[in-house]
């Protein structure tokens, strides 16, 4: 539900920054709160600079010292001519009081206005029904994020269910960067620990194959 661009390119993002720390996602989380309440994104934008100036007419424009601190390359690209006067607690003033307050801080424009993790889990929100449930308790989905697909793999390779493992010259490198005793050998006895088959490339025209006990030469 929650709007790409409100969540990941914060607005410190947009200005250039490219330190991303927690304010970041503290931001992101101010955005999650706002949109389960409101229902839709909160500050949808079309591109980059539309985006930024919604969020300049729901938080305020940053001040004059925030520009001057900022030093953030683009900065004085997105500045607006006019400055804009925060409106959160007058646009979300329907929703409850306790998720109010930790709105106000989360959707800062100056990063280091939102607090930190610990200081917004000391929020009221917190505390008044509803109350946190118990995380055992929540329903569990399909994994469907790249990194979760790359623990799959890694799972896969672990219980042996891959058919067929295959590694070059450089890959053979990197597998074996750390070990002193470094062969093509030594890198298809690792990969056939992962898999049926595993085949490591000697040059352009040979290669290392093995199933099972059993290692073969092939020459194309």
């Amino acid at each position: 539900m929650e709007s790409k661009r409100e969540r990941a390119l914060a607005c410190v993002l947009l200005l250039g920054a490219t330190y991303y720390g927690t304010a970041v996602d503290l931001w992101s989380t101010g955005c999650i709160l706002a949109e389960l309440y409101a229902g839709k994104p909160i500050m949808p934008g079309r591109t980059e600079v539309e985006q930024l100036h919604k969020i300049f007419k729901l938080c305020g424009s940053p001040s004059e010292d925030y520009w001057r601190k900022s030093k953030l390359p683009h900065a004085t690209i997105f500045k607006p001519q006019q400055p804009y006067r925060r409106c959160v607690a007058e646009t979300f003033k329907d929703f409850p009081t306790p998720a109010l307050g930790p709105m106000e801080t989360l959707l800062s424009i100056d990063p280091a206005d939102r607090g930190s993790p610990a200081s917004a889990l000391k929020s009221e929100f917190f505390t008044v029904k509803p109350l946190p449930c118990d995380p055992s308790s929540l329903p569990k989905y399909p994994h469907s994020k790249e990194f979760d697909a790359k623990v799959r793999d890694e799972e896969a390779r672990s219980s042996g269910d891959i058919d067929l493992c295959f590694a070059n010259e450089d890959e053979t490198r990197e597998l074996l960067r750390d070990d002193e005793n470094a062969s093509p050998e030594v890198a298809l006895e690792f990969l056939a620990k992962h898999c049926q088959w595993a085949v490591v490339t000697l040059g352009s025209n040979r290669c290392l194959g093995k199933c099972g006990r059993e290692m073969c030469p092939v020459e194309n």
